[in-house]
């Protein structure tokens, strides 16, 4: 195995990404969910509540406007 970062690019070429370690990654971050549940109120619940916060603190309906003539 190569120690991180040793390998070099070559000029014009891409790297691509291997549908092994993306598996393994997804995998990975699915046990730790699993393992921790309160990433799943992080991560879902939560821009949910702020989502329903903000749509009724933001209102486009002008209400209470001084008018002055």
């Amino acid at each position: 195995m190569k120690p991180f970062g040793s390998h070099t690019a070559q000029p014009g070429g891409s790297r691509h990404i291997r549908p092994r370690s993306v598996l393994a990654l997804a995998d990975k971050e699915g046990r730790q969910i699993l393992r921790d549940p309160s990433s799943l109120i992080i991560a879902f619940v939560l821009p949910l509540v702020l989502l329903f916060l903000f749509g009724w603190g933001i209102s486009l309906d002008p209400t209470r406007i001084p008018l002055g003539l």
